[in-house]
């Protein structure tokens, strides 16, 4: 089973904030996310295939950084990142 990250751990390896990560995820821009009860946790092994610019097949990234979700991609996620204080 691969090693699933936190959201701070997430921002750490890619060196953004914390709230950029959350919104990334949210966005659907960082792939290998997945909400457990209140928290979010990544995929260690997708994160890092992506990063390396296969996805988890080992095909080139579907949807590379900055390209924005589609409609669609909205109604797969039906969590919002949680507010910062």
């Amino acid at each position: 089973m691969p090693e699933l990250l936190t959201v701070p751990e997430v921002a750490e390896r890619l060196r953004i904030g914390r709230r950029a990560a959350y919104e990334a995820i949210a966005r659907g821009d960082i792939p290998g996310a997945v909400k457990i009860g209140r928290t979010i946790r990544v995929s260690s092994f997708t994160l890092d295939q992506w990063l390396h610019g296969t996805g988890h097949n080992g095909t080139e990234n579907e949807k590379p950084l900055g390209v924005s979700p589609t409609l669609s991609d909205e109604k797969e996620r039906p969590w919002k990142a949680p507010p910062l204080n």
